[in-house]
């Protein structure tokens, strides 16, 4: 069985509700070569990255365990689950469990994004030399004549992979934050039909709007399928203040924060929102 190399940043199971059309397919748009291009493709084959959360062995081959045993089997299959179940009305009826799934993966999608990850190990590779580098003599007292003079540079030639490997390896216990996912899970959740005529829910590789800090107050929204939205928020009434929006301009709005939110890449059921795309990326 091929390893799992290509990793989804946004899940494809998210991504098909925006297949559609004889070809059952979505429609995407991004820029590649300082080209901006757009056409049909299969949720599968979008918003993926090869070996995005795969560790370096010591021989040059990749471990894709956090892929393999963790993101999809623990996180997103899951995370699944409750979105067919959300998507069926009965976000009311989400038991604790259902909830915490569902909270994990919205945390997840704030931090497995490919800029993210970049920074991610970033930092846990300044973390690890910071950490190697704070007791000299302990390597003085194991060097027993290694020809290195320092313990960061002997991580450097035997082990060159464990600075960036380290912030992979922290992937989990980060998803898994209890800090996070209380804060997320004790604020108040809606999901909103939306069908206002001609219009639809774009979503982009960055699929989460976060308005605030989970730290403190915060209003986050995901689009679940082109006319279905989740919103959560510990910020006063949510519900009396988007009701004193239509549907049409909740859509607009959140349209205009998702191509904000773009990095490189968004999707949609079809060319409906061609301007808005291309006023705002086609020009980037």
């Amino acid at each position: 069985m091929p390893l799992p190399a290509h990793h989804h940043y946004v899940p494809a199971f998210l991504l098909r509700e925006w297949e559609s059309g004889p070809d059952n397919r979505l429609t995407a748009y991004w820029w590649e070569n300082k080209k901006f291009l757009v056409d049909r493709h299969k949720a599968k084959y979008v918003a993926r990255q090869k070996h995005l959360y795969s560790l370096k062995k010591g021989n040059g081959d990749w471990d894709v365990g956090v892929e393999k045993n963790f993101m999809g089997p623990k996180l997103d299959d899951p995370a699944g689950a409750v979105h067919k179940m959300i998507l069926a009305g009965k976000l009311p009826t989400l038991s604790a469990q259902d909830a915490s799934k569902w909270s994990r993966f919205l945390v997840s999608l704030l931090l497995r994004l490919p800029h993210v990850i970049k920074d991610i190990k970033q930092k846990g590779a300044d973390a690890l030399r910071e950490q190697i580098a704070m007791r000299p003599e302990e390597y003085e007292a194991i060097r027993r004549g290694s020809p290195e003079s320092t313990l960061e540079e002997w991580v450097s030639n035997h082990m060159p992979h464990a600075y960036e490997n380290l912030g992979i390896q922290a992937i989990p216990k980060l998803i898994n934050s209890r800090l996070l996912n209380e804060a997320i899970c004790n604020a108040t959740w809606i999901a909103m039909p939306l069908r206002a005529n001609g219009y639809d829910l774009l979503i982009s590789d960055c699929p989460l709007i976060l308005e605030g800090s989970l730290s403190r107050t915060f209003l986050m929204a995901l689009p679940l399928s082109p006319h279905q939205m989740f919103v959560a928020s510990n910020s006063g009434d949510i519900a009396a203040r988007l009701s004193a929006w239509s549907e049409k301009e909740i859509i607009k709005k959140t349209n205009c924060s998702m191509v904000g939110n773009t990095r490189d890449s968004i999707f949609s059921t079809g060319r409906l929102h061609d301007r808005l795309i291309y006023k705002y990326l086609g020009t980037r």
